[in-house]
């Protein structure tokens, strides 16, 4: 878990929205330029739109507990993607506030 304050926190979210939004416009673009062949790749499309569902639930439970969630591709040589998710609070081995 990762957590960040501050004003560049409140504008992350538009990193994960923007993409779930043009993957899955691909997606419905891919379905109709194939017709009736898109049966030949149900299974991934499929596995596609469950993918999409997945990061929509998850980005909606970040944003209502008041966080963001970011995605970006890995920099370490190996295939795939980062998610973080940034929770509002400290984290739980966070020293105490001396002011509190």
């Amino acid at each position: 878990m990762q957590y960040e304050h501050g004003a560049g926190a409140a504008g992350i979210a538009h990193e994960l929205k923007n993409p779930i939004a043009v993957i899955q416009g691909n997606l419905d673009l891919t379905r109709e330029l194939l017709g009736a062949d898109a049966g030949k790749v149900h299974a991934e499309l499929k596995l596609a739109d469950e993918q999409m569902l997945g990061l929509w639930i998850s980005r909606s439970i970040v944003e209502r507990c008041g966080g963001d969630i970011r995605a970006a591709n890995r920099h370490d040589g190996r295939r795939g993607a980062v998610f973080s998710v940034l929770l509002p609070g400290k984290p739980a081995n966070a020293a105490p506030d001396p002011e509190a």
